[in-house]
């Protein structure tokens, strides 16, 4: 079953995506922080990572960049799920790294 790592802060936000995602079958990993997401993508081995950018003290930009410097993160997809709409931020995700950005 494919594993999918949700990073939100936003504990409605994780809930729905969660409950969508497991109603399809996937396997759900939640982390409320960018710096527990990171880790989780680490230590869980996602095959997909939902960030987003908007969040304390580390966002998803930082998140981002962390996960494809690091060798055993880089491969995993990224996909940046956020209410941050500019082109800018978008254009920054895709050039870090990010598969997509809704």
């Amino acid at each position: 079953m494919p594993k999918i790592l949700v990073v939100d802060d936003e504990a409605d936000v994780r809930n729905v995506v969660t409950a969508i995602l497991n109603q399809a079958g996937y396997d759900v990993v939640e982390a409320e922080y960018g710096l527990d997401g990171y880790s989780k993508a680490q230590s869980e081995k996602p095959d997909l990572v939902l960030l987003d950018l908007m969040m304390p003290v580390v966002d998803g930009f930082e998140v981002l960049g962390k996960l494809k410097q690091n060798p055993s993160t880089r491969s995993i997809p990224v996909i940046i799920l956020t209410a941050k709409i500019d082109v800018a931020s978008e254009r920054e995700c895709m050039r870090l790294g990010a598969v997509d950005y809704i």
